[in-house]
């Protein structure tokens, strides 16, 4: 037999002494054969017998108490001592059937008959441990197959030679059993490991969860509040309230701080939004608005970068689509990404639509158009990967991170609809927002 895991010698000593109904079992079929053979007259020493069998119970009793006691260790003393049990219980069985096999033919078959249960019943119970079963099956079946033998008929001769064949049925089903046993227990074992693993990896997960909100909140806050205050007073100072600036050079520093700040605090936006798309989204946020209103605020929006840059912005929305569930703010920033990333990449006096129409029966079709540079394949597939720009092999004429098709997509798909690029070379893209 191939040496077994520790672990699996205690699983498999368990099955044998934790449980109690055997010893219950094997003094009922003992009390039976003793009524037996007292109305029968066919053993006067049969009282012997059962006192034997009643020593050996009390054994066994006594062993599986210092078993419970010791947790079972070491495991291989405890296989031994269950061995050499089963062995004893078998040879008081085997001992019984060779003493009645001159005796009352009657007799005799009742007790064979309880002698082959108990040798079947030890190749189910003792499957925990083929030597057991081995034990408990030559020590029961070898006496009863020569005291067989030697009555010297045909009936005797029969059982005799059949009684090895029988026994060695038995344990190769108790090898069976056994080997679908050690398996069973290796891939509860396994179970037992892969669930405590997963455990340990959602408990991880939402300590990680927990701290990534911790930091993006800290982030936000720290990073947005002196943003903010750069903002704020490169407005005050280019609107001259607290007095002149002077030099028109200052007037341009100024406006450059501004922008830069105003720069910098959208990329803190999109980073801080592109770390939360994993978090849950939030069913309550959703509500039954008109699609028409997240268009106008994402236009507004943009509105005056695009005027800045000298890019025609135009808005058509069809008065006839249907209200829907959504998340107004989420499609609001999302038609925005799209709506930057048309007019970043389109040239002065060039246009960039926003068209809403009907999508068959009641699905809705939000398309942002531009005429600018264009993609093919493989920078369209490349401008939905996060951190990535159609001119990174050449010279980056445009700022930001790459985030905004990304963002977008992601925004879209949580609302349950799905973001559709068109786009070739030179002729501007087309980006399709549908919810069917």
């Amino acid at each position: 037999m191939t040496p077994l895991e520790p672990w699996l010698l205690r699983a498999l000593s368990a099955t044998l002494w934790a449980p109690r109904w055997p010893l219950g079992t094997a003094l009922i079929i003992g009390s039976a054969t003793l009524v037996l053979a007292w109305l029968t007259g066919a053993a006067p020493w049969i009282g012997g017998w059962y006192a034997a069998l009643g020593m050996l119970i009390a054994i066994r009793m006594v062993l599986r108490a210092e078993w419970q006691r010791a947790g079972g260790e070491p495991p291989q003393k405890w296989m031994r001592r269950f061995t050499i049990t089963a062995c004893a219980h078998g040879l008081l069985w085997g001992a019984l059937g060779a003493a009645l096999a001159h005796d009352d033919w009657n007799v005799f078959t009742v007790v064979l008959v309880l002698i082959a249960g108990l040798c079947a019943g030890s190749a189910t119970v003792y499957a925990g441990w083929p030597r057991a079963v081995g034990a408990f099956l030559a020590a029961a079946m070898a006496p009863l197959a020569v005291a067989c033998l030697l009555r010297g008929d045909a009936a005797g001769i029969a059982l005799g030679l059949l009684s090895p064949f029988f026994a060695f049925n038995l344990l190769m089903g108790a090898r069976r059993a056994f080997r679908e046993k050690v398996e069973l227990l290796r891939q509860r074992a396994e179970l037992e490991r892969t669930a405590e693993e997963l455990e340990q990896a959602l408990l991880m997960t939402q300590r990680a969860e927990a701290a990534r909100t911790r930091f993006l909140a800290t982030v936000s806050h720290e990073l947005r509040t002196p943003l903010n205050a750069i903002v704020g007073f490169a407005d005050l100072m280019q609107s001259e309230a607290m007095g002149p600036l002077g030099s028109h050079h200052y007037r341009d520093y100024v406006t450059d701080i501004g922008d830069g700040a105003r720069r910098l605090r959208r990329l803190v936006d999109e980073i801080v939004a592109f770390a939360r798309l994993d978090a849950p989204s939030d069913i309550d946020a959703r509500s039954l608005i008109d699609v028409r209103v997240p268009c106008r605020e994402a236009a507004a929006t943009v509105a005056s970068d695009a005027t800045a840059r000298g890019i025609i912005l135009t808005l058509l929305l069809d008065e006839t689509v249907p209200a829907r569930l959504l998340d107004g703010g989420a499609l609001t920033r999302a038609l925005r990404h799209l709506l930057e990333n048309a007019v970043k990449f389109s040239e002065r006096g060039q246009r960039v639509r926003l068209v809403v129409s009907r999508r068959d029966a009641d699905g809705i079709e939000i398309r942002v158009e531009d005429r600018g540079a264009g993609m093919d394949e493989l920078a369209l597939a490349q401008a939905l990967l996060p951190f990535r720009q159609l001119e990174e092999t050449i010279v980056r004429q445009v700022d930001g991170l790459g985030l905004g098709l990304p963002l977008a997509r992601a925004l879209i798909e949580r609302e349950g609809g799905r973001l559709e690029l068109e786009s070739a070379p030179g002729r501007g893209t087309i980006a399709r927002v549908v919810f069917t």
